[in-house]
């Protein structure tokens, strides 16, 4: 009766949510949207990202357009500050769950929103300077966070104070097309990003919370080799910004972005545990993006993860499929489901473990500086169990979540 009554209450929580949809398409029907003015294409040397407009479907994030970047300005008239970008943003949420399954802090499955009621994700400022001007080819870019999802982010760089530090590293434009970075930068693998108003949805998903790592610290190659066809090239302490071998890690990924579609494969191999140069971790990450239009976007996403333990080898896969279609210059709904299969209880400590997650967000953006998201998302894992707050288990979660994202243009 209890598992009944939660379940009724959750129906009567999506009706709420939904029922404003009849009215929009409606609406929609008679009078259709203006639209949006053009994304601008990312450029090919690496800088802070910016947030899309509001009412445009953003293209999957790690998705880069390889354009290649115009000739260095070098002209003794070039102010060095006409080359800075800055962004900054606060974000938040508050999280219901449904089917009063306790909270969970271990990180399997969410690790950045597992709280109940109100809390505060993270802040953020970002600051770069593209190489070219008084400086010549030299270039620079500098992330700071702090919030409990900076926290969970940096892993095993918490213990060593680097958390506020997510992005810290120094460009080098060796010649048009081809640059050079060298430090502390976002991982080139996954359809998600850390920026929770860059994704589909606002809460993150399976996949970048288990599978995929967050960051690099070392060297990272980008070279646009024609204006559809990109490659990038890292050597890299693995998955922390501290090595705990003696061993590099190494990645490459290839890339094409032309008209709407988008298709990128990449590869990251090295060792990952404690003084052992020998074990090797294997990561296979495909993204395809397809944009038929400004207000739709649509991404694939599949990884295929790896590592020798000893004498045994532990696998685990994961498939992401995502979308969303911005309705009017307000109103939009982001749609995601995923699965990962988990036979050898690699990431879950569980043998044949598979998770299911379904999402669905209704977003409505309050002009260009604020952004509400209302999450309604469904955890269901084949093994184990959630734990009820009386003390029963369950199979499943239910959450409902509203993130409230304020950011610069």
């Amino acid at each position: 009766m209890h598992t009944l009554t939660s379940l009724l209450k959750a129906l009567a929580l999506m009706i709420m949510v939904c029922a404003p949809l009849r009215s929009w398409a409606q609406g929609l029907a008679t009078e259709p949207p203006t639209a949006p003015s053009t994304a601008p294409a990312a450029p090919a040397v690496p800088s802070v990202p910016a947030a899309p407009s509001a009412p445009s479907a953003p293209a999957p994030a790690k998705t880069i357009e390889p354009t290649a970047p115009a000739a260095l300005t070098t002209t003794t008239g070039d102010k060095w500050y006409e080359r800075v970008k800055y962004s900054a943003f606060v974000d938040g949420y508050s999280s219901i769950n449904v089917l009063d399954i306790e909270a969970l802090e271990n990180g399997y499955p969410r690790a950045f929103d597992s709280h109940n009621g109100f809390a505060l994700s993270w802040v953020g400022v970002d600051l770069s300077y593209e190489p070219g001007g008084v400086f010549g080819p030299v270039g620079a870019t500098i992330s700071l966070r702090a919030g409990p999802t900076a926290t969970a982010l940096a892993g095993a760089d918490a213990a060593l104070n680097l958390a506020p530090l997510s992005q810290a590293y120094v460009t080098l434009q060796a010649f048009e097309g081809l640059s050079v970075d060298f430090g502390k930068f976002n991982t080139l693998y996954g359809a998600e990003v850390a920026e929770s108003w860059l994704n589909h949805n606002y809460t993150r998903g399976a996949l970048y919370t288990l599978l995929q790592p967050a960051f690099h610290t070392g060297l990272r190659v980008n070279w646009a080799a024609t204006d559809t066809l990109f490659v990038k090239f890292l050597a890299v302490n693995g998955y922390t910004t501290k090595d705990n071998n003696a061993m590099k890690t190494f990645g490459l990924q290839v890339g094409y972005a032309g008209g709407p579609w988008s298709v990128s494969l990449g590869y990251l191999l090295g060792p990952e545990q404690d003084n052992n140069n020998k074990d090797l971790k294997h990561l296979i990450d495909l993204i395809v993006g397809f944009n038929p239009s400004e207000r739709l976007s649509l991404t694939l996403n599949a990884d295929f993860v790896m590592e020798e333990v000893g004498d045994t080898t532990q696998k685990s896969f994961g498939v992401l499929a995502s979308g969303r279609l911005q309705f009017t210059d307000i109103w939009g709904v982001g749609l995601r489901g995923e699965f990962i299969g988990d036979a050898d209880g690699y990431v879950s400590g569980i043998a044949d473990q598979n998770l299911v997650t379904g999402t669905l967000t209704i977003m409505a953006s309050l002009g260009k500086y604020a952004l509400l998201s209302l999450d309604t998302r469904l955890d269901y894992m084949t093994e184990g169990a959630f734990i009820h707050t009386d003390g029963g288990d369950s199979k499943m979660q239910l959450t409902s979540t509203l993130g409230v994202v304020f950011k610069t243009e």
